[in-house]
């Protein structure tokens, strides 16, 4: 087991969110990496956050889905 970390940060774009992530998961074998963490930047795009909820959700999904707390205004 590797000591890396997978860290996705997101804010809306639903599309293009689900897109990386399903790559990600299907390219990137578990054995490289120790956790895999989505950041949501205050998403209020409705699918967005169906789909984040729907990740946190299913325990076969190997991703933690955690709120940045306050706005990273990056981009």
């Amino acid at each position: 087991m590797n000591d890396v970390t997978l860290v996705y940060t997101v804010r809306n774009n639903y599309a293009i969110f689900r897109l990386a992530l399903e790559s990600a998961l299907e390219y990137l074998p578990k054995e490289d990496y120790e956790e895999f963490i989505v950041v949501d930047d205050h998403s209020d795009d409705p699918k967005t956050i169906d789909f984040l909820k729907s990740i946190n959700d299913d325990e076969s999904i190997p991703v933690r889905v955690v709120n940045s707390g306050k706005p990273l205004e990056y981009g």
